[in-house]
Parts: C-alpha cells; sequence; structure tokens
C-alpha cells in the first residue's frame, strides 16, 4: 500500500473543499472507497450511479491514463502514484 495523491477538480473540489489530498490506498477501487467513507453523499452522488459504479461522465486518471484502459476500479496503486477525477465539462 502507498500513499497516492489525489486531484479534484471542477464541481468534485467544491463539493468535498479540497482540490488535492493525499491517501494510502493499494487500488482505484481502495481510493475511491476512502473517499465516499470521508465525505459521504457529498462526494458519492457526484461520482457513483445508481448501480455502485463510476458515472459515464466521469473521467478518472491514473499517471495521466484513463483507467478504462487499465484495469479500471481494479487498477494497482503504487506509492507516489497521482490520481485525477475530472467531472465532464459539458455546455455551449
Amino acid at each position: 500500500m502507498g500513499k497516492v495523491k489525489l486531484r479534484l477538480l471542477a464541481t468534485l473540489a467544491t463539493a468535498i473543499g479540497r482540490k488535492e489530498l493525499e491517501t494510502e490506498a493499494s487500488s482505484l477501487k481502495e481510493v475511491l472507497d476512502a473517499l465516499t467513507a470521508q465525505y459521504g453523499d457529498k462526494f458519492k452522488t457526484k461520482v457513483f450511479d445508481t448501480d455502485g459504479n463510476p458515472k459515464r461522465q466521469i473521467k478518472i486518471y491514473v499517471n495521466g491514463k484513463d483507467m478504462r484502459f487499465l484495469n479500471e476500479l481494479e487498477t494497482p496503486l503504487n506509492d507516489g502514484d497521482e490520481v485525477l477525477i475530472l467531472p465532464a465539462v459539458t455546455g455551449g
């Protein structure tokens, strides 16, 4: 289990009141579980759908790589990794 840097942007940062934080985790799922446990519905309803999966409009990157092209939520994390959680921005 390593120390992981988290960056949250836009409405997610506003919801929890922080843009960056650190946690210890060995997988992406552990990171999201820790954020859900710490910030509750403020975080959970913005990130997860009713089935408990990340919403389609939420993009999650590990060291700059989209989790969908890694092992999704089972992506292993190491000390010093960076996780970016980014809600899609829409508008016109």
